[in-house]
């Protein structure tokens, strides 16, 4: 017996020993090489260990409670009513009716009948509450509290949008502007800034600032006919897009004078994911077309576009500056502008198809500062730097040995470009 449970237990150590060499030499295979490396067959290349999952977004929730349980104050005015106008909202509760507060907890449903909700900013202040859903739409006026026809909404905790939040098209005035504040903010439909029609005056915009924020439809601000179009800016500390983003159209008239198209900036202090989404700058019909920027401590662009817009001069630039890793992954993402900047610690660029960066400028087209390490693991993908015939690929490194590629995939293999600038610095900027 005691010979028996010896054998079995033999037997095990040796399969382990077997399963753990094979594990090595598998590794030992599989595992990316310097630089310097020499050129050989292509193999495909296992998926590198930088290539991580982002944080999930905020939890879905079909319909967000009121905080705490407290009775909502819900809207029950006609299908077209003044959000400033106390009897188009009724407490769930003691069924008293007011003009929200602080303390209240907004519903607003699709529709009030047959007629589908339409609730009009008439008054340009700031509205305050503790949370909104909104299923109707959500509009700005022009009118003499409210010059602009903007949109000002703040709130304590959640801002959920299904439907549509706009900003008024504005004709001799100033921009009108989609303004939202929420501790967690999710758009699921549309936000929109009006156009301008006003000689000079630039398209209308969007701004929005949230802990928490995620976008799964469309975010465009505003077409401008003689001015700037409009941008849109986002900051939070998690910032998810799956959908669109977009910056508002310059210069539309013939007449205009050389106006950029709007510019999309996007900034977390934590992290920014683009999945298979959409981020463009706005054109121009005059001037330089409308650039993107994203800036984060990690970012990550999985799938979808970033695209700096054409104008008609030069067009807009792509800049993406990770305080600590940026990623590029997947055959679905790209990234285009006039000039292409990337710059992190390390920077990740993994899975791309051919073309997937493209830049147009003369000069220094792309730009790629890895102040620690850039992973190159894209060897299905030949030549995935597409630059204009005078552009050049400038990439600054600590060593050639922090540039690391699939094994026998050279850097001369990915990038059909000629000059290159590789420089041995290690300063982030």
């Amino acid at each position: 017996m005691r010979r028996h449970k010896f054998t079995i237990l033999f037997g095990l150590i040796g399969i382990a020993l077997l399963v753990s060499g094979g594990y090595y030499l598998w590794r030992q295979a599989s595992s990316p090489a310097p630089l310097s490396s020499t050129p050989s067959t292509p193999a495909p290349s296992s998926e590198p260990p930088f290539v991580k999952s982002p944080a999930p977004a905020f939890p879905e929730e079909i319909e967000p409670m009121a905080s705490g349980g407290k009775p909502r104050l819900r809207w029950v005015g006609p299908g077209e009513g003044a959000w400033e106008d106390p009897e188009n909202w009724e407490d769930e509760g003691d069924r008293s009716q007011r003009v929200p507060s602080p303390e209240d907890d907004l519903f607003i449903p699709e529709r009030i009948g047959a007629r589908t909700t339409r609730v009009l900013i008439t008054d340009g202040s700031p509205k305050r509450v503790r949370s909104l859903i909104n299923r109707g739409n959500i509009l700005g006026i022009v009118s003499e509290k409210n010059p602009t026809g903007s949109v000002v909404i703040e709130t304590e905790k959640e801002l959920v949008n299904y439907r549509r939040i706009e900003s008024a098209d504005t004709r001799g005035g100033e921009p009108s502007a989609v303004i939202l504040k929420a501790q967690r903010l999710r758009n699921e439909y549309t936000i929109e800034a009006g156009r301008n029609e006003s000689q000079g005056q630039d398209g209308g915009r969007v701004e929005i600032e949230a802990d928490i924020f995620e976008n799964k439809d469309e975010i465009s601000s505003g077409d401008a006919w003689d001015g700037q179009g409009g941008s849109v800016t986002i900051r939070a500390r998690l910032l998810h897009n799956m959908g669109t983003i977009r910056g508002g159209r310059g210069g539309q008239h013939a007449q205009s004078p050389p106006v950029p198209g709007g510019d999309v900036i996007l900034t977390a202090t934590e992290e920014i994911n683009q999945y298979e989404g959409r981020i463009e700058g706005g054109r121009s019909f005059s001037g330089t077309g409308g650039s993107v920027s994203l800036e984060a401590p990690r970012i990550h662009h999985l799938g979808g576009v970033i695209r700096a817009s054409d104008g008609f001069t030069d067009g807009g630039s792509v800049l993406m500056r990770a305080i600590r890793s940026l990623l590029l992954s997947g055959t679905k993402t790209s990234v285009a502008g006039y000039k292409i900047a990337l710059s992190a610690p390390e920077v990740n660029i993994h899975g791309l198809e051919s073309k997937g960066l493209q830049a147009q400028a003369k000069g220094e087209s792309i730009k790629i500062i890895a102040c620690e390490r850039l992973n190159l693991s894209t060897s299905k993908s030949k030549g995935i730097f597409d630059l204009s015939k005078e552009g050049v690929l400038s990439i600054s490194v600590p060593s050639e040995q922090a540039v690391v590629l699939d094994r026998g995939i050279s850097l001369e293999f990915l990038a059909t470009v000629s000059p290159q600038i590789l420089s041995l610095s290690g300063a982030c900027p």
